[in-house]
């Protein structure tokens, strides 16, 4: 009809759903509608030193360049008047400081 060749289907309406809130928004399904999953954050890409005990996050999950602290042993050590060494994770030795 008027000049036209082909029928284009309006789009179906997308059901009206209720999600938890999705701090990123939400994913679509293959209609475009909204579905319940939330989207992740997209993490900006760090080059960052390298930490031997892996790197803090942020409030969305995203790496940072900070270190994590390494997890300290306890010991339990003779007393040392003048404190002990540290080894290179900033962790309490058994060894006095001279």
């Amino acid at each position: 009809q008027n000049g036209c060749t082909t029928c284009i289907c309006k789009p179906r309406p997308c059901p009206q759903i209720r999600c938890k809130p999705c701090r990123f928004g939400y994913l679509q399904d293959s209609n475009g509608c909204q579905t319940c999953k939330c989207k992740k954050p997209v993490c900006p890409r760090f080059k960052c030193a390298p930490c031997p005990n892996g790197y803090l996050t942020d409030k969305n999950g995203c790496q940072t360049c900070q270190c994590k602290t390494a997890v300290c042993p306890l010991f339990k050590c003779v007393p040392c008047p003048n404190g002990y060494l540290t080894d290179k994770n900033g962790c309490q030795t058994c060894q006095c400081k001279p």
